[in-house]
């Protein structure tokens, strides 16, 4: 999404100063939407990490 709103924005389509402002209230919304997509994927990675490592322990704790 931020690729395409540079390719506009260095095509010369947004020259008026509220479409700018507009635009760039946008691309907050963008980074937002980004910097959570990645939060959340980093929670399941987390989140399956520990999952694996108690199944591990549980595992080596029945063997002794």
């Amino acid at each position: 999404m931020r690729d395409t709103i540079d390719m506009a924005r260095e095509a010369g389509l947004f020259t008026h100063k509220e479409v700018q402002a507009e635009l760039k209230a946008f691309e907050a919304l963008v980074r937002a939407d980004e910097r959570s997509g990645c939060a959340e994927q980093y929670l399941r990675i987390m989140r399956n990490a520990v999952v694996d490592a108690v199944e591990i322990e549980r595992e080596a704790c029945a063997k002794v």
